[in-house]
């Protein structure tokens, strides 16, 4: 699995904030390829230069559910609240929790991001 990803957050769509969970787009490295298959993993996230890790999800791939067909990375700090805009962050996947998919509606995704999370807190044990 990739060792690290590093971008910047920037500004998306809003439509992770609209459903309760506030994700943060990471501008990729224009150079690299995105190295992950689409999907969401468990992650350990670090914010700046801190050297604390926080437990993350990271979202790689298009929305299908939004019919958006450009490849995005997306990273959700668990238990995380203030502004990401402009920062810089470093993700490090561990664990493929499960591929991309279409969901028929909103309710039924927000059932699958409690189900994420759920499965995310499991495999990033406290350290």
């Amino acid at each position: 699995m990739t060792k690290y990803i590093k971008g910047k957050i920037v500004h998306g769509e809003g439509w992770a904030r609209r459903l309760g969970y506030s994700t943060a787009n990471m501008r990729k490295p224009s150079t690299r390829k995105m190295p992950l298959k689409h999907g969401v993993y468990a992650a350990w996230g670090r914010i700046g230069k801190e050297k604390k890790w926080r437990k993350a999800i990271l979202i790689v791939g298009a929305p299908a559910f939004f019919q958006k067909k450009v490849k995005k990375l997306e990273i959700y700090f668990i238990n995380f609240k203030g502004n990401l805009y402009g920062k810089q962050v470093t993700a490090k996947p561990v664990h493929f929790v499960r591929p991309m998919r279409k969901f028929t509606n909103t309710r039924e995704r927000i059932a699958q991001i409690k189900k994420d999370l759920k499965a995310v807190k499991g495999v990033l044990l406290d350290e």
